[in-house]
């Protein structure tokens, strides 16, 4: 999730095979006191008392020099102090005495990956399971290594050897759903995570972790479920603005506001609720608040490029052009070609009606990041606006190959084809757009002005009164529901909304003067 905040995750780490004395005829060839000797060891590492392990198990070398766990757990106990050449050699004995004990390879793989010997490690995972095609601990170990390494289809493979959806593990289940997210397997993860619930209980680092991965995949309602199933009283400052956040992204700003003025109420100096917050008004079109939200999170962080942008963008909206001026001028002193603050003064630009100006920010933010969308998207709206249509559906392509499914996009192709009388292909793109992102005022704009133009004024009407609960101060919106009111009949009604228009109108201008 963007700006995650800082808590630990329940992550399932790299799994050492179990140090159990019985089960290999060669794995003890000794005495029974080397044998009661291994036990006290490998009592004394579940302890984390590892120097005392250790003196043990060289005892137990000495007196049983053929016995293979002997080196095994003599492996173990150096790894638990990153003593990775001697663990090596160690783990290298045992398989030189046993190499038909899956695992001792299964170890040694371990040490090499702690040790940053990631292909020696694969190697040895492998041949643990060529040894043992049902090793539980090698399976699991190679399908965390290739969800990290995002080969999601391959992890799945090594998980279903591990059988791990059959199991009781809740940080098992977590890397399960990762995988499925990952290999585009929707409803197998979440079916994953329901079995997860079952088993987490109140564990909060558990449903922290789950709510990340919820969110991460565009899942804000089930991330809600999993933040609030952390009882309010441990909530910390992350699981309270990862809320915030999860509730922003769902459009419920109040509930975003309690979880965010909780994190504040938390960690006062941390950027991130004032972020969250400033963007939730500008989300709402309350760009006076917004500044002042997102200029707090500027005092706090001065240097951080989203900040800096969003308040950038808050000041624009609200046409307070000489301190975006000045914020975007000072921000420039210090990173003369960062693309985002050359986007945001082309948005500047493009609002002071300085078209040129905006087309040479636009390009040049291009020049440092030709894959950023945002920059060929602005320049194609502008250029659309200008009547440039060629270079506009030129700059829209670039974005579209970047981000097929981005909304604004085709929204407006959806216009450029309104403009041009192509109902019927603005109609497509305007269903690709409100798919992606029901709330996209141009597409729900143009979408009620054919519906205005085709007659069909009630179903005009339900999207521009919903166009004003969005932006009650676009005062287009209200002369185009007036127009839709006074189709149907419902003159005083249109009226209001008429007179609303001018009045916004008139704001407007007094604004600029």
């Amino acid at each position: 999730m963007e700006h995650a905040a800082r808590l630990e995750k329940v992550i399932v780490s790299l799994i050492v095979g179990a140090f159990i004395l019985a089960g290999s005829p060669r794995a003890i060839a000794c005495s029974d006191d080397c044998t009661s000797l291994l036990e006290k060891a490998q009592a004394l590492l579940t302890q984390e008392q590892v120097p005392e392990a250790r003196d043990v198990i060289l005892t137990v070398v000495r007196e049983c020099p053929q016995n293979a766990q002997a080196y095994n757990l003599l492996g173990i106990s150096y790894d638990e102090q990153s003593l990775y050449k001697e663990a090596e050699a160690a783990y290298q004995k045992a398989i030189s005495l046993n190499p038909g004990w899956a695992a001792f390879h299964n170890n040694l793989a371990v040490s090499y990956y702690r040790a940053g010997g990631t292909a020696n490690a694969i190697e040895e995972f492998r041949k643990a399971i060529r040894l043992d095609p049902h090793n539980q601990f090698a399976a699991v170990n190679l399908a965390k290594y290739y969800v990290d390494q995002r080969e999601y289809r391959q992890a799945l493979d090594y998980f279903q050897i591990a059988d791990v959806a059959t199991s009781h593990d809740p940080a098992l289940l977590l890397e399960l759903a990762k995988a499925y997210f990952g290999a585009g397997m929707e409803e197998a993860a979440l079916q994953t995570i329901s079995s997860l619930n079952r088993l987490g209980g109140t564990d909060a680092k558990l449903h922290f972790s789950a709510g990340l991965l919820l969110a991460e995949n565009g899942q804000y309602a089930a991330a809600v479920k999993q933040f609030e199933t952390i009882p309010a009283s441990d909530r910390d400052f992350a699981v309270n603005q990862n809320l915030g956040l999860a509730y922003s992204k769902l459009g419920r700003f109040a509930e975003a506001q309690t979880a965010y003025r909780n994190a504040l109420r938390l960690e006062p100096s941390n950027p991130e609720p004032y972020l969250g917050m400033g963007q939730d008004f500008s989300a709402m079109y309350q760009f006076d608040r917004a500044v002042d939200w997102l200029s707090q999170a500027h005092e706090r962080s001065p240097k951080r490029e989203d900040i800096t942008c969003a308040l950038a963008e808050a000041l624009i909206q609200g046409r307070q052009f000489d301190r975006a001026h000045d914020l975007l001028s000072d921000a420039l002193k210090y990173r003369p070609h960062d693309p985002a603050f050359l986007k945001s003064l082309g948005d500047l630009y493009s609002h002071q009606g300085q078209n040129q100006l905006a087309i040479k920010a636009y390009q040049e933010s291009l020049s440092y990041a030709p894959k950023r969308f945002e920059a060929h998207l602005a320049l194609a709206q502008l250029y659309q606006g200008l009547g440039r249509v060629s270079e506009a559906k030129a700059e829209l392509d670039q974005v579209l190959r970047i981000a097929p499914d981005n909304s604004e996009a085709n929204a407006t192709l959806g216009r450029i084809a309104l403009q041009a009388g192509q109902i019927g292909i603005a109609l497509d793109n305007l269903k690709k757009a409100l798919r992606v992102d029901p709330n996209n005022l141009n597409a729900n704009e143009d979408l009620a002005t054919i519906q205005l133009r085709q007659g069909s004024s009630v179903e005009a009407q339900a999207v521009l009164e919903k166009l004003v609960g969005l932006n009650p101060n676009n005062p287009r919106f209200h002369y185009l529901l007036g127009q839709a009111l006074l189709k149907s009949g419902r003159k005083e009604e249109a009226q209001r909304e008429f007179t609303r228009s001018q009045e916004l109108v008139s704001a407007r201008a007094k604004a600029i003067m």
